[in-house]
């Protein structure tokens, strides 16, 4: 006997495919290899998250330190009856001090700018890594507006609701 009610398409089946629709480009880059993420192990996607969460306070901090010692130039130089920009170009200790936590700020923003691009290109294997690529997400658009800091969210999303629809394939 054929069963014809397993080739229709049921009203959740419907629903699903109008929800997944908008991620038919993602899930054409490979949705879920299963070789790569083994049942119970963590999404690399947490560990790269968390890696970008401290770099970002490691940026925050490099941008501290390098007011203060732009502070202590601008504080020599006031005292010296020097012009600031002068003096940031000046052999003085402090502007040299400045010089290189500039530089090292200078880098910090290069590896997270390199970190950010990374994780746009994972993609979440769990809801836990889906969640934290939208958390992260969220803390970049907080620390410094970027009109693409939205993708990762949509893309996120998109990856929950793969999780949702398929959660057997994630594993």
């Amino acid at each position: 006997m054929n069963d014809v009610s397993q080739a229709r398409l049921s009203r959740r089946k419907l629903m699903a495919a109008a929800l997944v629709m908008p991620m038919a480009a993602p899930a054409a880059r490979g949705a879920f290899p299963a070789a790569e993420v083994q049942a119970g192990a963590p999404d690399p996607l947490i560990a790269k998250a968390a890696e970008w969460i401290a770099a970002n306070a490691r940026l925050d901090a490099l941008s501290v330190e390098a007011d203060d010692l732009q502070g202590a130039v601008f504080d020599k130089a006031r005292a010296q009856g020097i012009g600031g920009g002068k003096a940031c170009r000046s052999r003085m200790p402090e502007a040299r001090a400045w010089r290189a936590k500039k530089q090292e700020y200078e880098q910090a923003c290069r590896s997270l700018a390199k970190l950010t691009g990374e994780i746009r290109k994972m993609r979440a294997f769990t809801v836990a890594g889906a969640i934290a690529k939208i958390e992260l997400s969220l803390h970049v658009q907080y620390e410094d507006w970027s009109e693409h800091a939205f993708e990762p969210v949509e893309e996120g999303i998109a990856e929950l609701r793969q999780l949702a629809l398929h959660p057997l394939e994630s594993r």
